[in-house]
């Protein structure tokens, strides 16, 4: 019995906890695997970490296991359907605030190893139907998760893209549109525009054929987005009022309060202000009917951003403060790091730089202590600016390095670029030519590839550089 739990056990491709061992071994009751473990350990078969509770198996050990595995299949099928658990487990916590949620993300971290590997395995497709079966369960289970922990992950793209062919297959429309609109959020992460408007434009499409005027409200304002972020601000806002009024006409004011917000903010970039204030506070007063803390708070968060845009550092201010406050109550992390963010930003743009660090500083703790990369990134690149603003040019490149190695491991290359370029001008303020017009040559690169408008514009900033620097030299 030991030897068959000791290879059941190699299917793991990281520690794992007891619970795991129970969800994956057959054949064995629970008292009788604690038994077969703790020999497992006495044999040095397996190690045991008291801090964590978690077992785990030398690599060479593992693959020796997996050799004398008779029926591989039908464990990694139960490996599968714990991950789906776990997956499911940790997107529902996520939907509360406070410890729930941070409870939620350190369980999917926990396990997210082999998360991985059973998604893999299920998108290998070696199993036919139920490879399928397993995709589909994961596309239900992930939620919220799919933003928080698989952004810019061009492998998960792929997983996303054999998860919609099994829904084709499994003849699951409804899946199949889920899976798109994931697909679009991936591609327009990874600075994919065309194809994620492809992949939103066929997931409208189902969500019009199933009558699905909540999934079309989502697919709208992405493509509002989309739209806003290629700066076509006309064609993002006739996308965003078509969201509003489905949203109406749905009678969803949740997803009104969404489509609301991505108004407003289009609008507020249209020097539309009066509109916009209109629409932000539309949105408060839908959120707050609701008796929603959150979504007010997230409210609040955007419409202090959206002031902040309009030129009226008090009011978003007094926005910013108040969504705090609700987000400090309820545990909200992610409203707790925008509006933190955006008081740093207001007092960066007050000429107030050390004030700005502190705020900075207080929301990069914050997401830290949560893994949330993008918000990570986003502030080490402010932190940047304000040490920049400080003249501290060491600090101020130690920050966009630290934001492009960020981006990197999100699969940012635009991210990267742009703080590679960053710290390519500090560098050449502190005489490092060479080396600072290295890193700006990334970005020229990277526009160049992709056909970006400005990539002559900044190759001819190089260029002045290296002029200047050789007419310095005299060469």
């Amino acid at each position: 019995e030991a030897q068959a739990v000791f290879a059941q056990l190699s299917v793991f491709p990281a520690s794992f906890a007891r619970a795991a061992a129970t969800a994956v071994v057959d054949g064995a009751a629970p008292g009788a695997l604690d038994t077969t473990l703790s020999l497992l350990h006495r044999l040095c078969l397996l190690d045991y970490d008291p801090a964590r509770e978690r077992f785990d198996q030398h690599d060479l050990l593992r693959c020796y296991g997996l050799a004398q595995l008779a029926d591989v299949d039908a464990v990694r099928e139960r490996y599968g359907s714990y991950a789906i658990g776990m997956v499911a487990q940790a997107a529902a916590q996520l939907q509360q605030s406070g410890d729930a949620a941070l409870a939620g993300l350190d369980l999917f971290d926990a396990e997210r190893a082999h998360i991985d590997a059973s998604w893999r395995w299920a998108a290998d497709g070696t199993q036919g139907e139920r490879s399928d079966q397993l995709l589909l369960a994961f596309l239900e289970a992930i939620g919220y998760l799919h933003v928080v922990r698989f952004v810019g992950q061009r492998d998960f793209v792929a997983v996303l893209e054999a998860t919609r062919a099994a829904a084709v297959r499994e003849g699951r429309r409804d899946l199949e549109q889920v899976a798109l609109t994931d697909l679009g959020w991936a591609y327009a992460y990874l600075d994919q525009p065309e194809a994620a408007v492809a992949a939103y434009t066929e997931a409208r499409a189902i969500a019009r054929e199933r009558a699905d005027l909540g999934g079309e409200v989502l697919i709208l304002t992405n493509l509002a987005n989309i739209a806003h972020g290629a700066s076509n601000a006309t064609g993002a806002l006739v996308h965003a009022e078509a969201a509003v009024t489905l949203a109406r006409r749905a009678d969803q004011p949740q997803m009104l309060v969404q489509a609301l917000l991505t108004r407003g903010w289009i609008l507020v970039t249209l020097r539309q202000l009066n509109v916009a204030h209109v629409a932000y506070r539309e949105a408060r007063s839908v959120a707050r009917a609701l008796g929603d803390a959150r979504l007010e708070a997230h409210v609040l968060m955007q419409l202090g951003d959206a002031t902040l845009g309009m030129g009226d550092r008090g009011q978003a201010t007094h926005h910013s403060r108040a969504a705090l406050r609700i987000a400090e109550r309820i545990g909200d992390w992610h409203t707790r790091i925008y509006a933190t963010k955006t008081l740093g930003d207001i007092a960066y743009v007050s000429r107030a730089p050390r004030d700005a660090i502190g705020q900075y500083e207080q929301a990069l703790a914050t997401s830290r202590a949560v893994g949330e990369a993008v918000s990570e990134a986003t502030l080490l690149r402010d932190l940047g600016d304000a040490y920049h603003a400080l003249h501290d040019l060491d600090r101020a490149a130690a920050s966009y390095e630290a934001a492009a190695v960020v981006c990197e491991g999100l699969g940012d290359e635009r991210g990267r670029a742009v703080n590679c370029w960053n710290q390519g001008r500090v560098l050449v303020e502190q005489g490092e030519v060479a080396r600072g017009v290295a890193l700006m040559q990334e970005r020229v690169d990277l526009e160049r590839r992709l056909g970006h408008p400005d990539a002559d514009k900044h190759a001819a900033e190089i260029a002045k550089i290296q002029a200047r620097q050789n007419g310095a030299t005299g060469r």
